[in-house]
């Protein structure tokens, strides 16, 4: 895997050297645009070349309130209703919910050099999961008027509730 990341970013760099070498980029060859380059590398790489991914912050504040509800769940209290914007979204949480966020990342890179984002849409079964004593009904407010989500959670009850996105049509 190391050795992927280490061609790509060779690749990178002797596509820099060229573009300043053909004089195409001439900011590139700025001082200040040497220093963003090599502060966005510092960020991505470590001192010895190994690749190093930062957590999104949204990922870790989910992930521990995820860590909370599963400690306060019972048999009695146990369902929870995540909503979120739209279907990356979805996909992004289905996987949160069953790799740490260091194999998703590692998944994204690979698949981003790879191919683009089919942009696939969540099917019906994809939108439960249960982990645990928790039940996780999984609600994409994408194109769904707003009070769809106040009849889901009325009929529904759940114990818990997640806003993965803020939408204020589903806050009122």
């Amino acid at each position: 895997m190391t050795s992927l990341f280490s061609e790509f970013y060779a690749f990178l760099q002797d596509r820099y050297d060229k573009k300043i070498e053909q004089k195409d980029l001439k900011w590139l060859d700025d001082p200040q645009a040497s220093r963003l380059h090599e502060l966005a590398k510092n960020r991505v790489f470590r001192p010895n070349g190994e690749l190093y991914f930062e957590i999104f912050p949204r990922w870790d504040a989910f992930i521990q309130l995820m860590q909370e509800i599963k400690k306060l769940a019972t048999p009695a209290r146990k369902k929870l209703l995540i909503t979120c914007r739209n279907s990356k979204s979805a996909r992004e949480i289905l996987m949160l919910l069953k790799k740490s966020p260091i194999e998703i990342l590692e998944m994204q890179y690979r698949r981003q050099i790879l191919r683009p984002d089919s942009g696939e849409e969540v099917s019906d079964e994809e939108s439960y999961a249960k982990i645990d004593e928790l039940e996780i009904f999984l609600s994409v407010y994408d194109h769904q008027p707003a009070f769809g989500v106040e009849t889901l959670i009325y009929d529904m009850r759940p114990d818990f509730v997640i806003v993965y996105e803020i939408n204020l049509k589903t806050i009122r």
